[in-house]
Order: C-alpha cells, then structure tokens, then sequence
C-alpha cells in the first residue's frame, strides 16, 4: 500500500477552551455525588451499560485509487437515571485504516486526515427534571428547531446533510428549561464551541499549525405547544463570529407533515452590515403501501449563498463557519421497510444554482436483533469547480466529486 506523507499540525487549545468544560463537568459531578448520595434508596437500579461496535470500509473512483479504507468504531454507552436525575456517558475509540480516513461521509473541503487512532468523549451530561422544566449540564447533541437535512439555529455544530454522516457532533451546553402551564415553554442555553483557525508557516516566527478559540453562544427559545404541532420563538447571539440569529420554527401535522423556519443573521462584521435571511420549507407523508413508504422533501434558501462558483465562500467552509456554499438547495428522502429483515432508503441533494447533485442509497439488512449489515453509496454527479466537485485548485487531494461506495457491519451490546 503506498504512504502518502503528511504534515504534522501543532494545535494551541488556549486555555479559556478549558475552563467551560472543566466547570460543567465538575458541576455535573458534584451534582450526582450529592444526590446519590442523599436522595436515592440502597436498593437503586443498577447503571445501564451498553454500546456498539461498527466496522466499515469504503472505495472510490478518485485518483488516488480505488481502494480509500474505513475505519472500526468502538462506543461503550453509560446510563444511570433514578427518580428526577439522569446521568449519561458515553465514549468513543476510533481506529482508522487505509489511504483516506472516510467512513462513510464526504470529508469538507481542506479538512486534515484525522490521526489513525483516536478516542473521545462523545457524551457526558446530567439531566435534572422538575414538574415545572429541567435543567441540563454537560455534552450532548442540542437542537433548537426542527428542519430535517437543514437547520437554521445551529450554529455551534455546523454541518451539510451530505456531510455529517447522519450523526452530529455533540457540543458542551447548559439548558434550562422552565414550563408556564401545559402549552408554552421558555428555554435558555449557554453553548459552549470552537473555531478553527489555521497559522501559516512562518508567524511570528511559529512553525504554523493550529488554534482552536472558544465561542460562548448564547440562546433562548420561547416554545408554544399547537394542537397539531408546535410553534418556537428562536434568538441566538454568538459575539465571537460577531453574529446574532433570530427567527422562528413551526411544524405541524395537516394531512401531511410539515415544517417552516425563518432566520434573520445579522452579521457585525460585515462591511455593509446588512442582515441576511434564511428559509427552511419542508413536508413529509407516508403514503400507504405495504408496510409504508415514507417521502420527505424540503427546500433551503441561503441569502448569503452563493450563485457561482466565484461568488461562493469558500475560506468559510474549509474553515467550518460555513457548512454550505450556495442559496437555494433541494433535499428528498424516501425510506421503506421491505420486511422484518430488509430495509432501504434514499437520499438525494441537489444545489439549484450550479446544479449538482449527490444521491445516495442505503441498503440495511438485519441479521439479528442487535446485529446489522449495509450497503450504501454516495452518488456524484456535479461539473469541476461546483460545490460538489470542487476541482484540483479547491481540492487538490481529491476528496470530493467522485462516486463512493460503502460496507458496514454493526454490532450492539
């Protein structure tokens, strides 16, 4: 197998990135402590203890070969709920193999190979609910409005539907929720997130590399229960990238499922400093056949998007303050479960302004009840120089523009 050299990225966590971590998890520590200590009966259930280990491996038609390699992924699950407490963790060992560390999503554009090996914590929270709300602490996935492949109030886990490999990385949070009667709901979180920011060679004389600053972001949502549906209030505002998002989510039931979301993003540091709006339009049905064939289709538009190639911001995505290119996007799903053993589901993107196009099938068969095997494939078919083919210049390492295909097997314990 041939070894391509890399260059070894030095990476400066300033020491402000630890602190807000290091206080929710000793918070949540302490927490627990104290109440389990206190408040819980000799005879509490025990932990829950549990987890997975998936193995893959994926090739493709880039020019690197076809062989690109996969990856083994090993998570081990902790649960420990009793009366109004919850505490949850879970860990993550990677150990990846071949000449492309992609399983199974598209990497973004300028993204480093990740080490061979690597482990993380993927979850570490405690949850405290009371009769009138909850309050949250620690790392978890947090999602404030409902849009299926895009969403609008997201901006400390950034990521295209395409890309995020149907798992979105967990941010470290704190949520409390207070409840006004059956119906209305105020929420306020304080997230905690990173950019990435990339020092050439050179410096002030530093060897380049680089530096993950903190962002603070802060949000409230005001959430009122509908009949059919719910109706959500949303303000964000994140003072690193000098931006505030305000806007609101609905989705419903009427016939057929739907969701709407309008975002405002008023960027400071935008020479103009004209607010930009954003729109997510979706709509979901099951249609009755056989065991039921699930449709979903939903419509992104991006004022600060690009129309052409040359228009598109492309510093922003290598650097993740972006997770798309263009400003008017199109996403359909179609799911059925063929038997008790068989399932498939396809998925399909496409941009509306340099109109390229990723589909991507996926075939699950079901060995047993905690063992699964699937088949998938990731689809390209996008001109050079689009967003999903970006081309030699933009992607000189070849990670995008070309067909994948992938193979996995799941065991859970």
């Amino acid at each position: 197998m041939k070894t391509t050299g890399t260059k070894t990225t030095s990476t400066k966590i300033t020491g402000a990135l630890f602190v807000p971590f290091l206080l929710t998890v000793a918070t949540a520590l302490a927490v627990t402590v104290a109440l389990l200590t206190c408040s819980l009966p000799s005879q509490a259930a025990g932990p829950e203890i549990g987890g997975w280990v998936q193995a893959g491996v994926i090739v493709s038609g880039s020019p690197a070969g076809a062989w690109e390699g996969g990856v083994t992924d090993l998570r081990l699950n902790f649960s420990q709920a009793e009366g109004n407490v919850t505490l949850k963790a879970s860990l993550d060992f990677l150990n990846r193999f071949g000449n492309r560390e992609l399983f199974p999503d598209l990497m973004p554009v300028g993204t480093t190979l990740p080490p061979r090996f690597s482990y993380a914590i993927h979850q570490a929270s405690l949850r405290l609910d009371r009769p009138s709300g909850f309050l949250q602490i620690g790392r978890d996935n947090l999602s404030l409005s409902t849009g299926r492949s895009f969403n609008l109030f997201e901006p400390f886990s950034p990521g295209a539907p395409w890309i995020a490999g149907g798992e979105k990385p967990p941010v470290d949070f704190w949520y409390f929720q207070q409840n006004f009667g059956r119906n209305d709901r105020l929420g306020i979180a304080l997230v905690f997130a990173t950019d990435t920011q990339t020092i050439p060679d050179g410096i002030n004389g530093s060897a380049g590399g680089t530096v993950e600053n903190i962002r603070n972001i802060k949000a409230a949502r005001f959430n009122h229960i509908l009949p059919e549906g719910e109706f959500s209030l949303i303000g964000i505002t994140d003072p690193a990238r000098e931006q505030d998002i305000y806007g609101l989510d609905l989705f419903g039931q009427w016939e057929v499922g739907y969701w709407l979301s309008a975002a405002r993003v008023s960027r400071n540091s935008n020479q103009k400093n004209d607010p930009v709006d954003q729109y997510v339009l979706g709509t979901d049905y099951t249609l009755p056949v056989g065991n039921g064939v699930y449709l979903s289709a939903e419509c992104f538009y991006d004022g600060s998007g690009g129309t052409s190639a040359n228009e598109c911001n492309w510093a922003d995505l290598r650097s993740g303050k972006r997770a798309t290119l263009g400003s008017r996007y199109l996403a359909l799903r179609q799911r059925y479960n063929i038997n008790d053993f068989w399932s498939e589901e396809i998925a399909g993107y496409r941009n509306l302004d340099d109109e390229g196009t990723i589909i991507s099938p996926h075939l699950t068969y079901l060995y047993s009840q905690d063992t699964e095997i699937a088949l998938g494939a990731d689809l390209v078919s996008a001109e050079s120089g689009s967003e999903f083919n970006p081309g030699p210049s933009r992607d000189p390492a070849g990670l995008l523009g070309h067909n994948r295909f992938y193979l996995s097997f799941k065991k859970v314990f």
